[in-house]
């Protein structure tokens, strides 16, 4: 079976809905001939093909279940590029569900964190990314004995250091902690969604390796 055999099939279901120029559209911009048989399509091909298929009949709820499982990094992100252009063309919605914390953070506007079957973020990418923080804290002597700061979610330390994890902790209530609990300096560091997201759903008595023990 062909590319345009397939769609005629797949538009025979949805004889009313079916966007004929814009699977058109959607196979000239994945660069896929209509008469390339499937069998003969990569898995990133079959995917963007899928894609297609999907969004032709112009369904007001698009859901993905990891649609780029499996895709090689060019393919990916080629699939992703077309999901962006449709958002922004089209105006679909699109549920969009991945492992793939950078392909979640390349083409939300929202996102939910389901962690073990609870339901423990949702909300915009923007407030997740601008909630969930790390902290190194650096002392002279050793660290404080208790670390009592708002919204801490992990506390990890060394000798002369704490590794802070904080959720909806401002950066000016993180400066007056420094300074009460004796901090030579400290620093935020930025973190990727993948690295925010290991962080916000790792058990309470993760541990790092070599360095760190938790407390």
């Amino acid at each position: 079976m062909s590319i345009a055999e397939l769609e005629k099939f797949q538009r025979s279901f949805f004889p009313k809905q079916w966007d004929d120029k814009f699977f058109a559209d959607m196979i000239e911009y994945f660069d896929l001939p209509k008469k390339r048989k499937i069998k003969h399509l990569s898995n990133g091909e079959r995917a963007q093909v899928s894609l297609a298929l999907a969004l032709a009949p112009n369904p007001e709820l698009l859901i993905m279940d990891d649609p780029t499982l499996g895709l090689d990094a060019a393919i990916r992100r080629q699939f992703l590029e077309g999901m962006i252009e449709l958002i922004m063309r089209e105006g679909r919605t699109v549920l969009f569900s991945s492992h793939i914390l950078g392909d979640v953070e390349r083409v939300s506007d929202r996102i939910v964190v389901i962690d073990k079957g609870v339901l423990r973020a949702n909300c915009s990418l923007e407030e997740f990314r601008a909630a969930v923080k790390k902290v190194i804290l650096s002392f002279a002597d050793s660290t404080p004995a208790e670390v009592d700061i708002d919204g801490l979610l992990h506390c990890r330390r060394s000798e002369k250091e704490l590794e802070l994890i904080l959720v909806s902790t401002a950066d000016d209530h993180v400066a007056e902690w420094a300074d009460k609990a004796g901090a030579e300096k400290y620093h935020i560091v930025k973190m990727n969604l993948e690295d925010q997201f290991i962080e916000f759903t790792a058990p309470a008595n993760h541990k790092r390796m070599f360095r760190w023990e938790e407390i």
